[in-house]
């Protein structure tokens, strides 16, 4: 879960973050932890940004399931 200042971060060429960006991330991430996933997530918004100030706080829930077949 994520509030919407994660995906419409911007840059200094006024792009978003985006949606499908995020999907992306997160899914080449699956591999590791919720921490991991969360710390990747916010590396890459914050490089993404390169320091510009943004419009609002952003904020992550990362939850990962172990699942038994």
């Amino acid at each position: 879960m994520f509030t919407d200042s994660a995906t419409e971060a911007v840059n200094a060429d006024n792009q978003m973050f985006s949606e499908e960006r995020l999907e992306r991330l997160v899914r080449d991430s699956a591999g590791l932890s919720a921490e991991e996933i969360k710390r990747r997530v916010l590396d890459e918004v914050l490089g993404f940004t390169a320091g510009l100030p943004q419009g609002g706080d952003i904020t992550l829930i990362v939850l990962k399931m172990k699942t038994r077949l």
